[in-house]
């Protein structure tokens, strides 16, 4: 997995774009989580997730 681009904001916000959401479902059951859900949400071509897992 590569790491993505990172951007600050005028104020100093920091958005990071690490992963795709396949490769975050992928660290979850790697890290040992039995189910993982992700919901998401894609505006202008930007991809906005939530992951939940459980163990």
């Amino acid at each position: 997995m590569q790491r993505k681009s990172s951007t600050v904001t005028e104020n100093g916000d920091v958005f990071q774009n690490l992963y795709q959401p396949d490769e975050v479902k992928q660290l979850f059951q790697e890290a040992g989580f039995k189910e993982t859900q992700l919901h998401t949400k894609t505006t202008n071509s930007e991809i906005t997730f939530l992951a939940v897992g459980n163990r």
